[in-house]
């Protein structure tokens, strides 16, 4: 069962490409694309998140996970201190939407 999300640029009506977002990020950061990785590695930080249904902005109780810990909160809980990050989900605040979502089942 994957854990899915995709984010929409507010005021758009359909979803962004993450390839799209992370060029964005890219320009935001003042470096260059890598063809292999995302910046900062937000997409396996802050995009893992969001598919386990951390929301960008507020905060949401999420319990426990399958090992009887706490998850996380809020996504500033996420990403702790580092800056790159911090800058990007302040970006990602301000000019997108998330959905997640989880696909049960085959197709």
């Amino acid at each position: 069962m994957p854990n899915c999300f995709q984010l929409t640029r507010i005021g758009a009506s359909s979803p962004s490409k993450l390839q799209d977002i992370d060029a964005e990020l890219c320009v935001m950061l003042g470096v260059e694309v890598h063809p292999k990785y995302w910046v900062a590695g937000w997409y396996d930080i802050i995009g893992f998140a969001l598919a386990t249904g951390v929301p960008l902005n507020g905060s949401k109780d999420r319990g426990l996970n399958w090992r009887g810990e706490p998850r996380f909160r809020s996504m500033d809980e996420v990403i702790e201190d580092n800056a790159e990050l911090v800058k990007i989900l302040a970006y990602l605040r301000a000019n997108y939407t998330e959905d997640a979502w989880a696909e049960i089942g085959r197709k």
